[in-house]
């Protein structure tokens, strides 16, 4: 039992140390719906750009997906970079956005999905 906690502790003190990393940005915001309601549980999909070798196109070099909390909040720390934000939920039109991420810095993204036009119900 020691061993586990022991275990648990090094990697939630890990986890922590990681997100107070200096040389990262913060990106957070608040996810609603087109009444101004909150969306908890909306997907965030982030995608951090890099150009290529060559210089002539980007590839993404890592795709971290992360969830809004129950009050529609969501909190990440990132390296300095270039990112697409995507932020998605059934029955609502997905919304794409692009954010530059410095270091030590916060970049509030706060985001409405609208109503889908797409979603029929079935009776």
């Amino acid at each position: 039992m020691r061993i586990y906690l022991a275990c648990f502790l090094i990697i939630a003190t890990s986890l922590a140390l990681m997100g107070s990393d200096p040389s990262n940005g913060t990106l957070h915001g608040t996810v609603r719906d087109g009444t101004g309601a909150i969306v908890p549980g909306a997907a965030i999909l982030i995608q951090h750009w890099q150009i290529g070798k060559n210089g002539k196109h980007s590839v993404p070099i890592e795709e971290p997906l992360f969830y809004a909390d129950s009050q529609g909040q969501f909190l990440v720390h990132l390296p300095p970079g270039l990112y697409d934000v995507f932020i998605s939920y059934p029955t609502l039109s997905p919304v794409a956005q692009k954010t530059k991420v410095e270091a030590g810095k916060e970049v509030m993204l706060n985001c409405e999905l609208s109503f889908s036009p797409l979603v029929e119900s079935i009776e």
